[in-house]
């Protein structure tokens, strides 16, 4: 899917007429989540959908605006970024003091934000 929000609005309809059993999905942008959760909405509000469940949208790092709101979508984002930034001071100074690289590999926990509904 592009990052066109036409397009992946387009391709969410289809794929969801094509896979009525859908109960998620997960988008890579706020653009393409905003998309997906239009279709959805819209389908499910047409003849076309026969079952009464509503499709999770989930956007990676969406904004928290009215309109995601409005559209229940849940964002995944990441950490905030204060504790990416203090994480990193941190290893700067240990690779200074001598820590090796391998030593300095950190992930931090993304969280799930739900706005809306």
């Amino acid at each position: 899917m592009g990052f066109d929000e036409e397009e992946s609005y387009l391709a969410c309809a289809e794929f969801l007429l094509q896979h009525p059993d859908i109960t998620a999905l997960i988008c890579l942008t706020s653009t393409s989540a905003r998309a997906a959760a239009l279709a959805a909405m819209r389908l499910h509000n047409t003849q076309f959908n026969e079952s009464e469940k509503i499709v999770c949208v989930i956007g990676c790092d969406t904004p928290a605006d009215e309109l995601t709101a409005s559209m229940g979508i849940a964002s995944i984002q990441q950490a905030p970024p204060a504790q990416i930034g203090e994480q990193l001071a941190k290893m700067m100074v240990s690779r200074i003091k001598g820590t090796p690289v391998k030593d300095l590999q950190v992930v931090l926990a993304p969280g799930v934000v739900t706005i809306g509904l």
